[in-house]
């Protein structure tokens, strides 16, 4: 509901402070935040300390301290660094469904991915995008390089799309790089790689942030056109138009507030002024906020609808020793009365388990996003994911969970 009042804060002792600082309970200027695959913990880009901070748990009471610091080898420190556990101005934090961390590090021009969300304070980065090593930071237009990206989003099919800000354009991956300084396969908001002009039409950025749905609808928030393009999928060629904008009347109008003539006008529900920060949420709703608008805007409806689908797991061999093999299996049953459709099932893997195969006895799995799709469930009808592995991390006879999410 309108004005609803929040629950629980961090960063400050209550509702009224609002100072920055820097310790285990203080924030400066925070940006991104993001979830572990489970749900579990917290973890937040303060981007003003030049770090990131993970909660084990979520809060569940007032300004309570994180237990983890990453991009400083304290939580006292917050000078800005280069190197693979440096940070300079962390603007965003993507998980993926197997636990890998990707961090926007923005004023370093380049993007960061550890294999896992650390433990332990000021752990190094794996790898790094946007740069050749971990001690450049040069900004670049090119199909490797990055100038001040300002977030990332993860799509259900596995790319890996980043917002190139500076370069005016998103940058897309077929997959998450395994190298460092990989290059990009597709560009839009330019024709090509070495391009980086800003502009005002269905195929021209200006500083964006993008988000991916469940269903793989690209939406960017175009912050100096006061819009949001919207691409009903995720483009394939470069220089790809967008289908639809909003915020505006059309692709060649750029004012804040549009009244709807290109002049500026009052705030309402239609028009906007510089979108930075968007998300879809697993409802397709997407949520758009920005600096001058001071408000976030949601577009889509809250579902009103019970779930027909029931969600529920079993595994043939729940305490696993080390090295040995395990099977986890997925089943969504369709309690009816009607046939189900387009079903998404976000299901992850548990940390300490290596995927050897998937097998769906309908739909198909992507392990890098951990989207199962499931086009058809019958009326009375149950289909399953079993993920095959093996246990490699942890205690003999460490029992193991695996979760899921359905939509």
């Amino acid at each position: 509901a309108n004005g609803a009042a929040a629950d629980v804060v961090i960063g400050q002792a209550d509702f009224t402070s609002t100072g920055a600082g820097t310790s285990t309970t203080q924030l400066r200027n925070p940006d991104g935040v993001n979830f572990s695959p489970d749900g579990n913990k917290l973890i937040v880009a303060d981007a003003g300390n030049n770090r990131i901070l993970i909660w084990n748990s979520i809060p569940t009471t007032n300004y309570e301290p994180a237990d983890v610091v990453l991009g400083q080898s304290t939580f006292t420190n917050n000078a800005p660094g280069l190197a693979a556990n440096r940070f300079n101005r962390p603007t965003d934090v993507q998980i993926t469904s197997n636990g890998k961390m990707i961090v926007t590090d923005r004023n370093n021009s380049r993007v960061l991915i550890f294999n896992k969300i650390p433990t332990t304070n000021n752990v190094n980065a794996d790898l790094v995008i946007g740069q050749p090593n971990f001690t450049t930071n040069t900004p670049s237009t090119s199909q490797t390089g990055l100038y001040t990206p300002w977030n990332t989003a993860i799509a259900p099919d596995g790319k890996l799309l980043i917002a190139d800000d500076a370069n005016n354009r998103v940058l897309i991956y077929n997959s998450i790089p395994t190298s460092n300084g990989a290059a990009a396969d597709v560009v839009i908001g330019q024709t090509n790689f070495t391009d980086w002009a800003s502009g005002t039409n269905a195929t021209k950025m200006d500083q964006p942030g993008v988000t991916v749905s469940p269903s793989g609808i690209v939406a960017v928030a175009d912050f100096g056109n006061n819009r949001v393009l919207v691409y009903d999928e995720i483009p394939t060629s470069n220089g790809a138009a967008a289908d639809f904008v909003l915020g505006q009347p059309n692709f060649s109008q750029n004012v804040d507030f549009n009244d709807g003539t290109g002049t500026t006008g009052t705030p309402d529900d239609r028009n906007m002024s510089e979108p930075y920060g968007i998300n879809y949420d697993l409802n397709e709703r997407l949520f758009v906020n920005g600096r001058a608008m001071q408000r976030m805007m949601v577009f889509g409806e809250t579902p009103n609808q019970e779930s027909d689908l029931a969600l529920s797991f079993n595994t043939d061999n729940a305490s696993p020793c080390i090295n040995s093999l395990v099977s986890f299996t997925v089943n969504v049953t369709n309690n009816g009365p009607d046939n189900a459709t387009n079903i998404s099932v976000i299901s992850a893997l548990p940390v300490g388990f290596t995927l050897v195969e998937a097998i769906s006895n309908i739909g198909t799995y992507n392990q890098s996003s951990g989207y199962w799709t499931i086009p058809f469930i019958g009326n009375g009808e149950t289909v399953s994911l079993e993920m095959r592995g093996t246990v490699d991390t942890g205690q003999n006879n460490n029992s193991i969970t695996t979760y899921a999410s359905l939509r």
